[in-house]
């Protein structure tokens, strides 16, 4: 193959990783509303992102939620948590990798919040 093949479809290969890696990171005012205002009725989540290579499921309890914007139009959702050794976290999340609990299973809390997205997994046990 030509170089410069090569390097479209090593280009292409990285943009599409990381199209899939923020999908929910960054949203509007009033989805980042509704995403604290949810959040902030729940006790704990899972942070997951199923499409990432290496990451761990990792079940979280919140301290508290809020969003910031992240300039212009954009706003994201801030977790601040206490992991499971007790230690306490503060970090934007993506809705599209974060999951809640409804009847034994863990949900994308993004599809929850009726955005669109792909969670890169199914429900899965809580």
């Amino acid at each position: 193959m030509k170089l410069k093949t090569l390097i479209a479809i090593a280009f292409l290969a990285l943009t599409s990783a990381t199209a899939k890696a923020d999908q929910l990171a960054l949203i509007t005012l009033d989805e980042a509303k509704k995403a604290a205002d949810y959040i902030g009725r729940q006790r704990e989540l899972v942070l997951w992102c199923a499409c990432c290579e290496n990451e761990t499921k990792e079940r979280v309890s919140i301290t508290s939620v809020y969003y910031r914007s992240a300039g212009g139009d954009l706003y994201e959702t801030v977790l601040k948590y206490k992991d499971s050794e007790g230690n306490l976290h503060e970090r934007a999340i993506d809705l599209a990798y974060a999951h809640v609990f409804i009847n034994g299973q863990a949900h994308c809390l993004g599809q929850i919040l009726e955005m669109v997205c792909d969670p890169c997994t199914a429900p899965f046990e809580w």
